[in-house]
């Protein structure tokens, strides 16, 4: 492992100092043992990437993925057109030696006891797949910042931006066993993700609840007097133009050399932000918007503190009275187990996880049907619908228009519902997330949920006040190593657990003769649960979890038609291969919907006894039933690569 370089600096101006005994020569402070931040060579970590034939091989995935695709759609970072940018007419990132990196870096509070937090930027690689993108051992980390102040981001990212600089423009020879002979690789920084507060420290902008705070245009907003001394800052929808004036790069850069000349705030600019001296990175296009605390932890939250608080007892959504039916509601759902976390009551909401607040927004809204009132469940709906879709691992054109005009539509209806005061930054960002789309893919691309998880597991690992900073990059070092690890990964169907003789039933008999004529003379073996496709689905007669659900498929008929059921039995002849296995199920009946909105939530009748038999390869997907007041519904959950 390298070794960390340390770098002194002035705590009180921010300048950069040439060991920890010094004077600064901008403000004249001495030192007797200075502050300082550590930096990591990033081609070292990323030489010892190429070192791994794994690794290598899984770079090929941008390109072998264009061969099964639909040109038209938007399935991944490399289809938005900051990526394009750089690919496309023989761009430094069509060639399968170059790669491109999303940072990522915020404040993590290390002690309760505390002020103490440490910075940590990370870096992930777009171009492995997105199973492996997102795992420990694949991210690379650029230096860290630890101390009670703020990181001074004009001087630590700065370095690291010098870097990223020489990456990008010359790039770095790599020596890779699995070649014939060194070759030079570069590096492109092509986006930043970031929540509110540290993306206006890293952009050098104002913060988010000031004038012109927004990246992505230059509406000013308004502060809103909810009395003699409480105010906040609003953005109020403006019909004629809601996602305008939109800024450019170029006139981002420029109000930044302004501002920093001037020192007078342009546009909401301060400064120049060291991102600029990155020749790949587009400010503006490249800077996602973070959908985790913007929307889980932002509109999502907002929305239930509105519904369930009793400062709104009086409004005409308040929800207060009705917490009890939709806690019941709620605990009695079992997810399937690729969501780690089984939802909890209303009452404890509190202490959801952004997880949790994504799990109530996309799947578990029909609790709320016939509670909230229409005019707002309706509203509801136009976001439940939009995000599912901007989240989608396949979006077409049309489909990223619709959800552009369900959230337009739900920020326009926001304020005459819920009041303007709530008109927050969360809810003018819902404006420009269709675009982030366009310009960068699909929401999970740049999603804050795999480096919120990484910064939690690193907290865990530090211990004592001394060398924090060391003991931050010594943990991610020790973890990148540990989870260096092959993963069995493919589309084949295995077997879990064990088998026994199966003798069938009259109405097994009915439905297996439709697709094995010869079952009668056949031996035929049950079991409880496979793994197909990696993903686990269990029988009825499998008891052992009791808060997850794993049951329930999506899958097609003969007639290609596509049907929903709760799986009762795998059944395999004796001595045939797992793939040749055979799915008794009992179907769904789907009934008329009771949305208006949402597409990926069926209401269903769960009263079928009869059976179909399926060969599990037109298992589709593994789907969860919600129930509420009134009825049963099937929902088709989104694979969240980013984390739970």
């Amino acid at each position: 492992m390298e070794e960390a370089q340390r770098c002194y600096y002035c705590s009180t101006c921010g300048g950069e100092l040439p060991n920890c005994d010094s004077e600064c020569s901008d403000c004249g402070e001495k030192f007797a043992n200075a502050p300082y931040f550590l930096l990591l060579p990033l081609e070292a970590q990323i030489q010892r990437k190429f070192d791994q034939k794994k690794f290598v091989s899984n770079l090929e995935y941008r390109f072998e993925r264009s061969v099964h695709r639909d040109s038209s759609t938007i399935q991944d970072i490399y289809d938005g057109s900051v990526y394009k940018r750089l690919s496309e007419n023989e761009g430094p990132l069509s060639s399968p030696n170059n790669l491109s990196l999303t940072v990522n870096t915020d404040g993590v509070k290390i002690f309760n006891s505390s002020k103490r937090s440490f910075w940590p930027v990370y870096f992930i690689i777009n171009e492995l797949p997105p199973k492996m993108r997102f795992r420990l051992e694949n991210m690379l980390i650029g230096g860290v910042w630890c101390s009670f102040q703020k990181p001074f981001m004009s001087l630590f990212l700065k370095r690291i931006c010098e870097a990223l600089k020489n990456l990008c423009l010359f790039g770095m020879q790599v020596h890779s066993p699995h070649f014939s002979s060194p070759f030079t690789s570069k590096i492109m920084l092509l986006s930043g993700t970031f929540d509110l507060p540290a993306r206006a420290s890293v952009l050098n902008m104002k913060q988010f609840n000031a004038f012109y705070a927004c990246v992505k245009c230059t509406q000013p907003g308004k502060t809103y007097h909810s009395g003699p001394r409480a105010h906040s800052h609003v953005w109020p929808f403006i019909k004629s133009d809601p996602t305008g004036p939109k800024r450019t790069h170029q006139q981002f850069i420029a109000n930044g050399i302004e501002a920093a000349r001037s020192h007078n705030p342009i546009a909401g600019i301060v400064g120049i932000t060291p991102l600029a001296m990155v020749h790949s990175y587009n400010v503006i296009q490249g800077t996602a918007i973070d959908h985790m605390h913007g929307i889980f932890l932002g509109v999502v939250r907002n929305l239930l503190s509105l519904w369930f608080q009793s400062d709104h007892h009086k409004e005409p959504y308040y929800l207060g009275k009705s917490t009890n039916i939709i806690s019941q509601l709620l605990l009695s759902s079992k997810p399937p187990c690729e969501f780690s976390r089984c939802p909890r009551s209303i009452s404890e909401r509190k202490d959801w996880k952004a997880s949790e607040y994504r799990m109530f927004l996309l799947y578990y809204t029909p609790i709320l049907e016939g509670i909230l009132p229409s005019v707002y469940f309706e509203h509801l709906e136009l976001l439940v619908q939009a995000v599912y879709i901007l989240l989608s691992m396949n979006i077409s054109e049309n489909q990223i228009t619709a959800a552009e005009r369900f959230l337009t539509n739900f920020v326009h209806r926001y304020a005459n519902l819920y009041g303007e005061q709530h008109m927050n930054m969360n809810v003018h960002n819902l404006l420009h997330y269709a675009d982030s789309v366009r310009e960068l893919g699909p929401l999970w691309t740049t999603s804050l949920f795999p480096f919120e998880s990484f910064n939690g597991q690193v907290r865990c690992f530090i211990h004592g006040t001394r060398g924090i900073g060391e003991q931050a990059i010594q943990c991610v070092q020790i973890m990148q190593k540990k989870y260096q690890r092959e993963k069995v990964e493919g589309n084949e169907t295995i077997i879990l657990g064990a088998t026994s003789v199966h003798e069938m039933t009259k109405d097994e008999q009915d439905v297996i003769k439709v697709v094995h004529c010869d079952w009668s003379t056949a031996t035929w073996v049950k079991f409880s649960r496979i793994c197909h496709k990696n993903v686990s689905y269990h029988s009825e007669s499998w008891n052992q979890s009791s808060h997850h659900d794993n049951t329930v498929a999506m899958y097609a008929t003969n007639q290609q038609n596509i049907n929903f059921g709760r799986i009762v039995s795998f059944i395999l002849q004796h001595g045939q291969q797992p793939s040749k296995t055979y799915v008794m199920i009992r179907p769904f009946t789907l009934q008329t919907s009771v949305f208006s909105s949402i597409t990926h939530i069926h209401r269903i009748s769960t009263d079928v006894q009869t059976l179909h038999c399926i060969p599990v390869s037109s298992i589709l997907a593994k789907c969860m039933v919600i129930t509420n007041c009134n009825h049963n519904f099937v929902a088709i959950p989104l694979v969240h690569f980013d984390g739970d």
